[in-house]
């Protein structure tokens, strides 16, 4: 069995995004007991249920985002390593915009922040240690 460093960086990619929908999975089925149902967000002005399927897409649109974003860095900057957990921890903090704007409740409010930070704190480590780290000549 080969070990982390072994694998190749889209392996280990692979795997951060496989690893972000398990954490997402495993919060969402955590605030599903704890306030009795999936959190509900307000979207265009219908309120919208967030359930496991639309947790799974988007934990993994996201993780797709930020895998495109890091190759774009490395193909066009030899600073991708030092870079792009910065641009990262931005959009994170941006997002938590969504969840607190259109959140129907507080328990909704709190899941949807737990989920934003289960993403992000898989993604941004795991993929943030596979950037290349070469210097521009």
């Amino acid at each position: 069995m080969q070990s982390i460093q072994q694998l190749s960086a889209r392996q280990q990619r692979t795997m951060a995004i496989a690893a972000a929908i398990i954490v997402n999975f495993v919060i969402l089925m955590i605030a599903r007991v704890v306030n009795g149902g999936y959190p509900v967000a307000t979207v265009s002005g219908d309120d919208q249920t967030i359930g496991i399927v639309s947790t799974i897409v988007v934990t993994a649109i996201v993780g797709l985002l930020a895998w495109g974003l890091l190759e774009l860095l490395e193909w066009r900057s030899g600073r991708a390593a030092a870079t792009w957990p910065v641009i990262a921890v931005i959009v994170f903090l941006v997002s938590l915009l969504g969840p607190i704007s259109s959140a129907v409740d507080t328990s909704s409010k709190l899941a949807l922040i737990y989920l934003h930070i289960g993403a992000a704190a898989t993604i941004i480590p795991l993929m943030g240690r596979t950037a290349s780290r070469r210097l521009q000549a």
